[in-house]
């Protein structure tokens, strides 16, 4: 459940404001005023993460 909320969060932000790093880990970064957020996928354990940092 918590993968289909955050997927919803992430859809209406633009794509093309993310950062893409294939390797090691795939990685997906992007920032605006006030928050920043960080997707994570990892081959060989086959584990998403996401990660939200409010900023001041």
């Amino acid at each position: 459940m918590l993968i289909r909320t955050s997927i919803l969060f992430l859809l209406p932000t633009l794509a093309n404001a993310w950062t893409f790093t294939p390797s090691p880990i795939c990685t997906l970064d992007h920032a605006e005023p006030g928050v920043a957020v960080k997707l994570t996928y990892d081959h060989a354990t086959k584990v998403y993460a996401i990660a939200v940092d409010l900023l001041p």
